[in-house]
């Protein structure tokens, strides 16, 4: 991999929204990847580190806070790089998660994975170390498994930080080392004798949590290890089988208590946040939940000098919400967010300085694209900083309308609908989301605003199985692939054609991953019901699918999730709601678009089902991109991608 370095390079960026151009609208304005995406402050509150797609390339910039002022530090050569994170280290020092797709032999058989590599770059640009572990591997897996991941900065260690791999010593599985990221040094800081997937530090960076396999290795129970100090011994805590028994995910330890904050589905049937006495050995409290059955989504944190404090948490209920803990800190951001729901805008912080001073908010709405606004409490300023989609500020978007109906069994679920202004009977495009434990919420979508301004209407469906709406709803799409999550689906269609909302008669349904197992579904079990299907990224075998996951490790959930391949009634179960099983019974057109480069679902699955289709005489057309990945999260694919989409619904939606 080479990284192209700059050093106060500027840039000719767009620093405020573009005037309008109506009706100039097409699938190219919508492809863009975000212009600028993970913003991050130093600790200091100087600069902003962020990652910057120009010219279909990755690059990490670096900007004084409150300046239009910018510089590349890194920047990556080929596509088929990506820049998955960034952190800061220091105030002198970013770190960058950057990964590539690779084929790998992996027990037997080749297997697709990214590789992900951790790089140290100075904020000036001038100094630029991989922080990779000497020594050759001893297997072309270890490539994977012994790549570096940060564990923790070390805030009163400003040249060291830990970060942990699958060590050959410790029979591959994870342990920490203290990494010098001003010359790559790597030291062993914590060996693995517990079967250790995972870790956990305090407040003070301490390495104090861990999370366990069981020793049989058909068992899917969790250990939950605490230890004292450094030198002390670990603990056994806890142990779970999260699909029997109730979470426990500690996030943090708290010594004035001698707690442990931890999510956990118990007593409530939703994922809160509660403390758990190390002393008792019990649950005392409830620290913090989202209302009704919505889960709790994660735990917000911010750095005060060498400690990390926990200080609030997320829930989405259509957006995200942020609460606090503090009064005096609920309020402030409720009085900041209130200023941009005046200007219809839904905000939350993203990142802030250690001292609080100096804060990034994300603000977005439906038919508004995400932008970036810098707020200075000492200056008392809020001032917009970069929007992630510029090109599409002051365009004619639509507002997404949420929505509840009933499923053919009772259950209630969730929705949303995005029309064309004014249109009650526009041709529709069903656009299930993947997962299928995610979500689809009322943010601004690229894919979604293209559709409706090609003059569909689009319907997305929280289907049971889906996230955010607590432990039921997500179980109750446990082995039901195919059966009632799809019912979930058509029972939403048909509530949008009771509606009179769109015209249910010309309808087509596209969906990536699990959405495009979705589609699929649809093509041999309704095929009645659309006018063309298209498959992004999608499954069409399910027993392949999971004998590849099997090879990569992913054994532990299918059984409860999907089923077991190596019982014949789930195998039955399976096959039956296979779509490769079914080409035969397919009558629409079939679009099926895939990245070679896809480490979640191998491009095979796109292509055997195409060789198929073809065979059978049906109307099918694939799509393959040499570097594409599992999201199309590249320039030039992304734009390939919604082209030919989109086509493919105007040729077969509007004729």
């Amino acid at each position: 991999m080479r990284i192209l370095m700059w050093t106060y390079l500027a840039l000719a960026l767009i620093m405020a929204p573009l005037p309008a151009l109506a009706n100039q609208l097409t699938a190219e304005s919508f492809s863009a990847m975000p212009m600028i995406s993970q913003p991050t402050i130093s600790p200091d509150g100087k600069h902003i580190a962020a990652i910057l797609n120009s010219d279909g390339k990755s690059l990490i910039t670096i900007s004084p806070f409150g300046s239009e002022d910018t510089w590349v530090v890194a920047g990556l050569e080929e596509e088929k790089f990506r820049v998955d994170s960034i952190d800061w280290a220091s105030n002198d020092r970013i770190l960058a998660s950057i990964s590539q797709p690779k084929n790998l032999s992996a027990y037997g058989r080749k297997i697709r994975v990214r590789i992900p590599a951790l790089f140290s770059i100075s904020i000036d640009g001038k100094s630029n170390i991989e922080l990779k572990r000497k020594g050759r591997p001893s297997h072309e897996f270890d490539i994977y498994r012994m790549a570096p991941r940060l564990l923790t900065t070390l805030p009163k260690d400003k040249d060291h930080i830990l970060v942990e791999l699958a060590d050959p010593r410790d029979n591959y599985y994870s342990s920490v080392f203290k990494v010098n990221i001003n010359n790559g040094k790597f030291e062993k800081y914590l060996p693995n004798s517990l079967r250790i997937f995972s870790w956990g530090v305090d407040r003070k960076g301490q390495v104090r949590l861990a999370f366990g396999r069981d020793r049989d290795p058909e068992s899917r129970k969790v250990h939950v290890y605490f230890r004292q100090d450094n030198d002390a011994d670990w603990d056994q805590v806890a142990s779970f089988d999260s699909f029997k028994e109730d979470s426990f995910y500690p996030i943090q330890y708290e010594e004035e208590s001698h707690s442990l904050i931890a999510f956990s589905n118990r007593e409530l049937g939703k994922d809160a946040i509660w403390r758990y006495d190390l002393a008792k050995g019990e649950f005392t409290e409830l620290v913090g939940e989202a209302p009704g059955q919505l889960d709790v989504e994660s735990a917000l944190y911010v750095r005060h000098e060498d400690t990390l404090e926990l200080v609030g948490f997320s829930y989405i209920d259509n957006f995200v919400e942020n609460r606090y803990f503090d009064k005096n800190s609920d309020a402030e951001d409720r009085q900041i967010t209130s200023l941009f729901r005046k200007q219809g805008l839904y905000a939350h912080m993203t990142s802030r300085d250690e001292s609080g001073d100096r804060n990034i908010y994300y603000a977005v709405s439906d038919n508004s694209p995400g932008k970036y606004y810098l707020f200075d409490r000492k200056a008392k300023s809020l001032s917009f900083w970069y929007s992630k989609y510029p090109q599409l500020e002051n365009q004619p978007l639509q507002k997404v309308e949420p929505f509840t109906f009933s499923a053919r069994d009772g259950m209630q679920l969730h929705g949303y609908l995005t029309r064309p202004t004014n249109v009650t009977d526009a041709p529709l495009v069903v656009f299930p989301h993947g997962g299928p434990a995610a979500r689809d919420t009322q943010y601004f979508d690229p894919w979604v605003q293209m559709f409706v301004n090609s003059g569909f209407a689009v319907l997305q469906v929280n289907y049971r199985g889906s996230s955010g709406y607590g432990e039921d709803y997500m179980t109750a799409g446990y082995k039901e692939w195919g059966k009632a999550i799809q019912d979930d689906v058509m029972d939403a269609v048909t509530w949008v054609e009771n509606q009179k909302l769109a015209n249910t008669k010309k309808s087509c349904i596209v969906g990536s991953s699990f959405g495009g197992y979705i589609a699929l579904v649809a093509g041999f079990k309704t095929p009645e019901k659309f006018n063309c299907i298209v498959s992004l990224s999608g499954i069409s075998d399910i027993r392949s699918m999971i004998s590849y996951d099997l090879t990569r490790g992913f054994n532990k959930y299918y059984e409860e999730m999907v089923g077991n391949i190596h019982s014949a009634e789930d195998s039955k179960d399976i096959q039956a709601n296979s779509p490769i099983n079914f080409v035969d019974s397919f009558e629409s057109p079939v679009l099926l678009i895939h990245g070679k480069a896809d480490t979640r679902v191998s491009y095979h699955q796109s292509r055997e089902l195409a060789d198929k289709l073809s065979s059978a005489g049906k109307d099918v057309k694939l799509t393959l991109f040499d570097h594409g990945t599992h999201h199309f999260n590249e320039a030039g694919n992304r734009l390939a991608a919604m082209k030919e989409v989109n086509e493919f619904l105007e040729r077969h939606l509007k004729k």
